[in-house]
């Protein structure tokens, strides 16, 4: 019996995905891969990463518009969903606005972590 859970998400940019986990310390596996849950039941995903959880991975598929989260959740341990997600979709935000700001000729010239656990950038155009 699989225990898989598909989560949809508003994760739409493959590269924004994948630098999002990269930036949060995961090995992104790509390419014809399969995630592994209970019992070694597999299913096939577009990416994937580790979960920490030995035997339980964490995939990405496309679905429609964008990526839906497919993972074993009931076998990882040491990783909620919500956290992992949050986590995820915070970093994905950074990297889709860092990389439009860019594309408009702003440059990073600073980061700070804010007591609410934000994010502030200062960046600098010249015009």
């Amino acid at each position: 019996m699989s225990h898989f859970t598909r989560l949809q998400t508003r994760l739409v940019q493959r590269h924004h995905v994948v630098q999002a986990l990269q930036d949060l310390g995961y090995d992104v596996r790509q390419g014809g891969v399969e995630i592994q849950g209970y019992m070694g039941t597999r299913t096939a995903v577009d990416f994937k990463v580790p979960s920490g959880t030995p035997g339980y991975d964490i995939g990405f598929r496309q679905e429609g518009d964008g990526y839906e989260v497919v993972a074993d959740w009931w076998g990882i341990k040491d990783l909620p969903q919500e956290v992992f997600l949050q986590r995820l979709t915070q970093r994905y935000a950074y990297c889709a606005v860092r990389r439009q700001l860019e594309e408009q000729g702003f440059t990073l010239v600073g980061e700070e972590q804010t007591a609410e656990e934000g994010l502030r950038l200062t960046l600098r155009r010249v015009v």
